[in-house]
């Protein structure tokens, strides 16, 4: 009781600030009663006359749950014209311009300007979880604002504040262990007064509803038992302009994790410490990215990418901090907020063109199409089965032209073929059609760039699509074309099998199968020297389940591959699992450490 009442005595003597947005028809007033930080918002019609509109907000303040419990008195607000005058009850709250807001309480009148679109905080969000060696970019919006000034503090044993910074970004660092963090941001026009400072702390939302639970909580150690500490041991440093490192990484989407929770295979994860906190996006992102950074890639594949929490409000600021630039493309036809992101330096690439391939329809034609991308199409528009169960599949390619600051240009595509262990036929014709729209867009930019493959291909070194890959040539006989007949869409894997059977002859009418071929000189990276890289479920189905079906094809006409960073030990993984302490994902990155010849 006497804890509220000393916050609200505080309140009743605090100062006012108010926002007022003026737009066509209606008007904006937030009131900020500081602190500790009453928002009281209203968004009448312009003519609403400015005292009802006051006598609104001062319901709202009325019933506000800061003075349910104390006897201290509500403060009364009031409105005045700029001249101090009160406002008649005809004027209404749009034809003020400025005005004044007058709040009387214990500690007398107090009285400021009400400003109009003046630089504004909207939404202010500092991630949960805040580990030692992360940096934190806090997800932040404004209106009427063209810079903002940050202030990071911690809360020291005495209560007294310490400052720790004064960027946008913080990395914590040991002496932030078990503290609160405290982000300050004032926002600033040039030339205007700065508007009203926000206060947001790790872990918490201000001014805005989150999309996803936001854990609260002080700074954490970071992760020492994640095993891609180990494999960081290769690569130390960037490679320098003779060599070129890539790395094909899926993070497993929060999404996704998500709906294996609900569907309750979360039982079949590893071995956690923490499993609540492990699980968190807010922590497995922040493990992802000291992987993903600690490898010194210049060209980053990643799949299974969370569009908002993932790309957009993490994932590209934070990458952006250390020198890259990216692109984000959504899986095709859904709503399912989750894509692919192809990363570069910028220190060493420019983007010279790009486009997001749809892989669920068949290629679009024109003038220079080549023949054998007139006999996919042909092939997809001629079965419905085929055609139906390709639409459904939301396949998409990122496929871009890099432009180096010195050397050749690069030709990148990042796949995350369709994933149906049933349905290879249909990866082929992916594969394919990626191959075809690399070759048009290098015959109009660059003829002569190299062309990199990478992703998470769902398949296989054995299956059908790295054969076509690895040697330019797959036959109308390929077995995995047979899987093309009796293929049912949504049949689960059992059923499918009894539909296709074991004696299917090549031809048969419901059937689909071309001969696929491409010129490139193509090798894959991971053959020979990779065993899984698919390491999900282990705990559940044993060593048997691991399959290596990530993957990175080079032109090894223009490179050689001079080195990669190995998997961890089969015996480890099934020791810990995945997701786990141990891998933030289901996958392992592939890092690839190539030379240019």
């Amino acid at each position: 009781m006497e804890g509220s009442m000393a916050e609200t005595d505080d309140l009743s003597m605090g100062s006012s600030s108010v926002v007022s947005r003026a737009g066509e028809d209606t008007v904006e007033l937030r009131i900020v009663l500081q602190p500790p930080g009453i928002v009281l918002v209203a968004n009448p019609e312009s003519c609403k006359p400015a005292v009802a509109v006051l006598s609104r907000l001062q319901a709202k303040l009325n019933k506000h749950k800061a003075f349910k419990k104390c006897t201290t008195a509500v403060p009364t607000l009031g409105i005045l014209d700029i001249g101090g005058r009160v406002v008649d009850n005809s004027v209404g709250i749009g034809e003020l311009g400025e005005f004044l807001l007058s709040v009387d309480g214990s500690n007398g009148v107090q009285t400021q300007i009400v400003r109009h679109n003046p630089p504004t905080v909207t939404a202010l969000q500092v991630p949960g979880y805040p580990m030692v060696g992360c940096p934190i970019m806090p997800i932040a919006q404004f209106e009427h604002a063209d810079g903002a000034e940050w202030e990071w503090t911690r809360t020291a044993n005495n209560g007294a504040r310490e400052l720790l910074g004064q960027q946008q970004s913080y990395t914590p660092t040991l002496h932030d262990l078990e503290n609160t963090l405290i982000l300050r941001v004032v926002p600033t026009v040039a030339g205007e007064e700065p508007g009203l400072a926000v206060e947001c702390r790790s872990g918490s939302n201000m001014l805005s509803k989150p999309c996803e639970p936001n854990p609260d909580g002080p700074v954490i150690s970071w992760a020492p038992n994640g095993y891609f500490h180990h494999r960081h041991i290769h690569t130390p440093a960037p490679l320098d302009k003779t060599g070129l490192r890539v790395l094909s990484y899926n993070l497993l989407a929060d999404y996704n994790l998500k709906q294996e929770m609900r569907r309750g295979e979360d039982i079949y994860f590893g071995a956690f410490h923490e499993k609540t906190q492990e699980l968190s996006w807010h922590h497995r992102r922040q493990l992802l990215l000291q992987e993903v950074v600690g490898y010194h890639a210049d060209l980053l594949l990643l799949q299974e990418v969370d569009r908002d929490s993932g790309f957009e409000n993490f994932f590209s600021p934070h990458l952006g901090l250390v020198g890259f630039n990216g692109l984000y493309a959504n899986k095709a036809h859904t709503s399912t907020p989750v894509g692919q992101a192809l990363f570069w330096r910028t220190d060493r690439y420019n983007l010279l063109a790009e486009c997001t391939l749809d892989l669920t329809q068949p290629p679009d034609l024109h003038q220079g199409s080549s023949p054998q991308a007139m006999a996919i199409s042909e092939c997809i528009r001629g079965n419905d089965a085929l055609s139906e169960a390709m639409s459904k599949t939301t396949s998409v390619a990122q496929i871009a032209m890099l432009q180096p600051t010195c050397g050749r240009c690069l030709c990148v595509a990042n796949n995350h073929f369709f994933g149906d262990p049933a349905a290879p036929h249909i990866r082929l014709l992916q594969s394919a059609m990626v191959l075809e729209q690399c070759r048009d867009m290098m015959e109009q930019h660059n003829d002569e760039a190299i062309l990199l493959v990478g992703g998470d291909f769902n398949s296989g070194i054995n299956e059908g699509i790295c054969e076509f890959l690895g040697t330019g040539r797959v036959d109308k006989s390929h077995v995995d074309w047979l899987a093309s007949t009796g293929y049912v869409w949504g049949a689960n894997i059992a059923e499918k099998a009894e539909n296709q059977g074991s004696t299917l002859l090549e031809g048969c009418t419901d059937g689909v199968a071309v001969t696929l071929k491409h010129d490139w000189d193509m090798a894959n990276a991971v053959t020979g020297l990779m065993e899984h890289t698919w390491i999900g479920h282990v705990r559940q189905f044993g060593l048997e389940s691991l399959a290596c079906v990530d993957h990175v094809f080079y032109d090894c006409s223009k490179l050689k591959l001079t080195g990669l960073v190995p998997e961890a030990p089969a015996e480890l993984i099934q020791e810990h699992g995945a997701p786990s302490s141990a891998f933030a994902s289901d996958h392992v990155a592939v890092v690839v450490d190539l030379a240019f010849l």
